[in-house]
């Protein structure tokens, strides 16, 4: 299928552009994503099947990342989306959309991983694929609002849509950003996959990811989840346990290097509010003492809210005290963690 040129970014420099026209070029004259035999087996059946549901077929297409993307990819276009409509973010939308004849097409339109001639590649593609489904299912299983759960699981596969697409469209490139962030005798310190991405590429995988998603008409929702967090610090609240466990989950699943920084609320709160004589409190404290009205806890997205609400308090009352800027309160942080030291705390 052609692909339109995404709209130029001033943040995309003259190098990344030149890898995304590359890359552009190399998908018009190459075939599709490939898909995993089995799922398209699987797809077949239960597009034929009189005793199936609709869910069914839903969620076996979700287990597959090529035929997920370009189902989202054909709905979206101007032959099936209507331009007064929204854009089309779930599948079992574009399935009621497209037909089981639809889908049916689509799945033998892409190339089996199985037949594909470079079997190392295929193999390395198959990682790949692995690793985007299961950072779906994280998200999904995350999602408190089951209504919530398939948007979840699209916007983490599309996540990782740039790495998908330089994996199989330019293995070479891949194979080197691979090096850049493998530790070695060589190089101890190997590379974040953003610092590998750019050195190679010109342009982060993120960046790639969101100028194809754009000229691929994706919805705004997925195009923010394909960019979200980027090189941006992370907010926690009791930190370095969330920073392990991620660290661990991403490495082990996605073989992904967590680079980002990491600033605990708990050490904040603290230090910007001395007099409220919590100095090793949890979460439940600080929300008590900011006055907040919590519904609901203990579950990953309600944590993840009432955390986000305490910061917000945390950070105007930083602002008023001073530190308009994050790296003036990190100092400040810093220094209060010294003399904590210090004094025995």
């Amino acid at each position: 299928m052609p692909v339109s040129p995404p709209t130029p970014s001033p943040s995309v420099d003259n190098e990344a552009h030149l890898t995304l026209d590359y890359l552009l070029r190399r998908m018009r004259f190459k075939s599709d994503f490939p898909a995993l035999a089995t799922s398209i087996t699987r797809i077949q059946a239960l597009c034929g099947s009189e005793s199936e549901s609709l869910h069914t077929l839903c969620d076996e297409i979700l287990k597959d990342v090529a035929l997920t993307q370009k189902l989202l990819r054909v709905v979206n276009t101007a032959h099936y989306r209507r331009a007064s409509t929204d854009p089309i973010s779930t599948v079992s939308r574009a399935v009621s959309l497209i037909g089981l004849a639809g889908v049916r097409n689509l799945a033998l339109s892409l190339m089996l991983l199985e037949h594909m001639e470079d079997k190392v590649h295929a193999q390395q593609l198959k990682v790949e694929f692995l690793r985007t489904v299961m950072a779906g299912t994280l998200a999904s299983e995350l999602s408190h609002q089951s209504r919530d759960a398939e948007e979840a699981f699209l916007g983490a596969l599309f996540r990782n849509l740039g790495r998908l697409l330089v994996a199989f469209y330019l293995p070479e490139d891949a194979e080197q950003i691979r090096a850049l962030t493998t530790v070695s005798d060589e190089q101890p310190e190997p590379l974040s996959d953003a610092q590998a991405s750019v050195k190679v590429l010109g342009v982060s995988h993120e960046q790639l990811a969101g100028h194809i998603g754009q000229s691929w008409g994706l919805p705004d929702g997925l195009l923010a989840c394909m960019e979200f967090i980027g090189a941006s610090p992370v907010l926690a609240f009791h930190a370095p346990f969330d920073q392990r466990m991620l660290s661990r989950a991403l490495n082990d699943s996605l073989g992904y290097k967590l680079q980002h920084l990491f600033i605990d609320l708990a050490d904040v709160a603290p230090l910007l509010y001395p007099d409220a004589g919590i100095r090793k409190g949890g979460l439940d404290d600080w929300v008590r003492y900011c006055g907040l009205h919590v519904q609901e806890r203990h579950n990953a997205s309600a944590d993840a809210l009432v955390t986000a609400e305490v910061a917000l308090i945390l950070f105007s009352q930083a602002r008023r005290q001073g530190y308009a800027q994050l790296p003036a309160l990190l100092s400040a942080l810093a220094r209060h963690k010294r003399r904590q030291h210090q004094a025995g705390w």
